[in-house]
C-alpha cells in the first residue's frame, strides 16, 4: 500500500456577525488550537467520477483523501493535510492528475464545503491557499 500526501497552507479568518469585515488569525497559539481538526464528511476520491480524466485515478484503486489540519513550526502556522491511499506507486503523469485534482478540490468543492461548515458552525473559516512547489509525495506504508 502506498500513501500519498499533498500538503497545503491553510489561512484561518474570524467571521463577525455582527457586518465587521472578516480578520486574519495569525498568532501561532490560536492557530495551534486548530491542529487534529479533520473534515471526514465526504473524501475526495468520492468524486473522481464528476472531473475529466480523474477517472482514471478510480481505475488506479485511489482512496481517501480527508482534509485534517496540522500546526508547521516550518511556517509557524497551520497546513491541511489530504492524504490518499493506492495499491501501488502512481506514474508521474497519474501523480499529476491526483496533483491538480486536489487542488481543484481544495479551492471549489470538498475543501469549500469544509470551510462553509466550518464557518456556521463556529464563525471561523479556513482557506486552503494555492500550494507552492513539490506539495505531492507518495510512500509506501
Amino acid at each position: 500500500m502506498v500513501k500519498i500526501r499533498a500538503i497545503a497552507e491553510a489561512q484561518v479568518w474570524q467571521q463577525f456577525s455582527d457586518g465587521r469585515e472578516s480578520e486574519q488569525v495569525a498568532a501561532a497559539d490560536r492557530l495551534a488550537c486548530f491542529a487534529g481538526l479533520e473534515y471526514r464528511r465526504e473524501s475526495f476520491s468520492e468524486y473522481f467520477a464528476d472531473g475529466p480524466g480523474s477517472v482514471r485515478l478510480a481505475d488506479l484503486g485511489v482512496k481517501d483523501g480527508y482534509i485534517r489540519l496540522e500546526f508547521s513550526p516550518e511556517i509557524n502556522g497551520l497546513i491541511a493535510v489530504t492524504e490518499y491511499t493506492a495499491p501501488q506507486r502512481l506514474a508521474e503523469a497519474d501523480l499529476a492528475l491526483l496533483a491538480q485534482y486536489t487542488v481543484g478540490q481544495w479551492a471549489d468543492g470538498v475543501g469549500s464545503n469544509f470551510s462553509q461548515s466550518m464557518a456556521v458552525a463556529t464563525g471561523i473559516a479556513v482557506d486552503l491557499w494555492p500550494p507552492r512547489g513539490n506539495f505531492i509525495t507518495q510512500a509506501d506504508s
